[in-house]
């Protein structure tokens, strides 16, 4: 529970410092980490219907920032151009 509470802690303050659509991909690389302390402690591996569920949350994620950064350089073009 104390740890859970630390990382919880870390993972918002890293959020408020940092571009939140640029780390959001990288906190699915806990997924990696996750699947491979399983394999190793407990010799279980993820059933296929949750590797596709993974795959769904990870996928959309990427294309949600992806959508989002290409939204918010239309925006700063527009603004550079009304602004000129």
């Amino acid at each position: 529970g104390v740890m859970g509470t630390i990382t919880q802690g870390c993972y918002i303050k890293g959020m408020s410092i940092g571009e939140a659509g640029a780390m959001a991909p990288i906190d699915y690389t806990r997924l990696v980490f996750t699947v491979a302390a399983g394999w190793l402690l407990f010799q279980e591996l993820p059933t296929p219907a949750t590797m596709a569920g993974a795959a769904v949350v990870v996928a959309s994620t990427l294309f949600i920032t992806w959508r989002e950064q290409i939204t918010a350089r239309q925006a700063k073009a527009a603004a550079i151009e009304a602004s000129d």
